[in-house]
C-alpha cells in the first residue's frame, strides 16, 4: 500500500503548464530499477514483483516504451483504493461510541457470545453509529472503532464483525483490510430486512430476529412484572422452536395463506 499510495499521489498532481497528469517513468538500470516523476519525491522500497502484483490486481497499468523502460499509470481502481486506505486510517470516531461498546459489554457477558440474541444489538449499534455519523456513502470506518474499543473487548468486536460479514449482514466496500477486518463496511439488504423491516427477509430470519428482540427487551426491562412476561414469551418461542415460529410468521406475513 505504501508503494501504491506514493505512485497514486504523485500521478494525481498535474505537471507543467498544460495541467495534465503524467505517468511514472520506470527505468531498469545496472544498479536496479528506478521510478521517476516530478512529484515522486520519496519512493518506498520496491521491486518488479511488487509492481507486477499491483498490475495483476488492476491497480496499475503498464505502457512499455522500450527495452527496460515503461510508463506506469495508477488506474481508477488504484486511485480509489488509495483514497479508501487514506480515509480508513482515521482514528477519530464520527459519533458517540458508547452505545456500541455497551452492546459489546453485554455481549461479552452472554453465555453464547456469538448467538444472534447477543450479536444483534451490536449490529443495531453499528447501524446507529453510521447514521449518527452522517450516513457516509463510504460506510463504517472500522479503524476508529477498533482503536476506541476497550482492550478487553477488541477481539470480541473483531470476531463479531467477521461473523456479521460471513453471515451476510455486513459487506466490505473495498479489498482494504486493517486489523484483520475490512477497513470499511456497509449494511446489506439482509441486515435492513431484519433490523428495519425491509421486504425480503426469510421466515427463519424473522423468527431468529423476534427471539433476539425479545431477549434484548427482557434484559433491559426494569419493571419486574413486564420482565417476567417477556421472559415467558421468550421461553414460549424457544419451546415452539425456530421452525414452527417461522411457519407462523410466514402465515402472518402472507395474510394466513
Amino acid at each position: 500500500m505504501a508503494l501504491l499510495t506514493a505512485l497514486a499521489k504523485a500521478h494525481a498532481v498535474p505537471v507543467g503548464p498544460s495541467g495534465q497528469r503524467e505517468p511514472i517513468l520506470y527505468i531498469s538500470l545496472m544498479g536496479g530499477p528506478v521510478l521517476r516523476h516530478p512529484h515522486l519525491t520519496d519512493t518506498p522500497r520496491f521491486d518488479d514483483a511488487m509492481l507486477d502484483e499491483l498490475a495483476v490486481a488492476g491497480l496499475l497499468s503498464f505502457d512499455y516504451t522500450g527495452s527496460g523502460s515503461k510508463n506506469i499509470t495508477p488506474t481508477s481502481l488504484g486511485h480509489r483504493t488509495v483514497e479508501t486506505y487514506e480515509r480508513s486510517k482515521a482514528e477519530d470516531p464520527v459519533a458517540d461510541t458508547e452505545p456500541l461498546f455497551d452492546a459489546i459489554r453485554a455481549q461479552a457477558a452472554a453465555e453464547n457470545k456469538l448467538a444472534w440474541p447477543a450479536v444483534r444489538p451490536v449490529l443495531v449499534a453499528l447501524r446507529d453509529y453510521w447514521m449518527a455519523g452522517g450516513l457516509s456513502r463510504h460506510g463504517i470506518q472500522m479503524r476508529a472503532l477498533t482503536v476506541a474499543c476497550p482492550d478487553e473487548n477488541k477481539n470480541l468486536l473483531t470476531a463479531t464483525v467477521r461473523s456479521l460479514v460471513e453471515g451476510g449482514y455486513l459487506e466490505p466496500t473495498s479489498s482494504i483490510e486493517l486489523a484483520s477486518i475490512p477497513a470499511e463496511l456497509r449494511l446489506t439488504d439482509r441486515a435492513r430486512s431484519v433490523l428495519d423491516g425491509w421486504p425480503g427477509a426469510a421466515p427463519s430470519d424473522l423468527a431468529e430476529n423476534l427471539l433476539a428482540v425479545l431477549v434484548d427487551q427482557a434484559n433491559k426491562e426494569r419493571d419486574p412484572v413486564r420482565k417476567r412476561r417477556l421472559e415467558k414469551l421468550v421461553d414460549t418461542v424457544k419451546e415452539l422452536g425456530i421452525s414452527l415460529t417461522s411457519e407462523v410468521l410466514a402465515k402472518v406475513i402472507t395474510g394466513g395463506k
